[in-house]
């Protein structure tokens, strides 16, 4: 073999084990440090809380126990995968919120201390889905920093069934040419 040939040999032999190499971790969880992009800091996010779609990614019952971040919407790990499979308007009954999208940038996802968020983000990142956010140290930092949070926390529950009742004061044969006529009534609406 000449010179050129052998170090050409050497050259795709090394490109070969360097992708052979991160081929093999696709299924390791990705440990983003707070100045990649991907990280948002507990200043970012309540400075901008009305511009991100939360995503807590705990227990529905650890939510209600120990609180939640205003404005969140809860999508237990353990759930994660199914629901990514599902189709937008089931996800929307089961989970309250609209499905998130692979484009979207405003999704940031949380947990209590970041553990879990590292592992959605890579279920995610198999999924295609490669725009999200993660707070890193999560609710325990939001507490920490002094963010307001909404406590018993209120994860959406799917098996609540809401109904709608007309409080007004007319006469039944009223009430009901006043909503036929397009008139507004007074509402309250009952969780069972």
């Amino acid at each position: 073999m000449s010179g050129c040939y052998k170090a050409l040999h050497r050259a795709v032999m090394v490109l070969m084990f360097l992708r052979l190499s991160a081929t093999q971790n696709i299924g390791s969880v990705i440990e983003p440090s707070l100045d990649e992009p991907m990280a948002i800091t507990f200043e970012e996010l309540s400075s901008n809380l009305k511009d991100f779609t939360i995503v807590d990614i705990r227990r529905r019952d650890e939510v209600i126990e120990s609180g939640q971040i205003p404005s969140s919407h809860v999508l237990p790990l353990q759930e994660l995968e199914d629901a990514l499979a599902m189709n937008e308007n089931d996800f929307l009954a089961f989970y309250g919120f609209p499905k998130i999208s692979k484009d979207d940038t405003s999704i940031v996802l949380t947990c209590r201390s970041g553990g879990r968020v590292r592992k959605a983000n890579q279920i995610l990142r198999d999924h295609g889905y490669f725009n999200q956010r993660l707070y890193l140290d999560s609710y325990l930092d939001w507490v920490k920093n002094g963010g307001e949070v909404i406590k018993p926390g209120e994860p959406y529950d799917p098996n609540k069934i809401v109904t709608s009742i007309n409080l007004s004061t007319a006469a039944p044969e009223q009430e009901f040419a006043s909503v036929t006529s397009g008139a507004t009534m007074p509402r309250a609406f009952i969780i069972f």
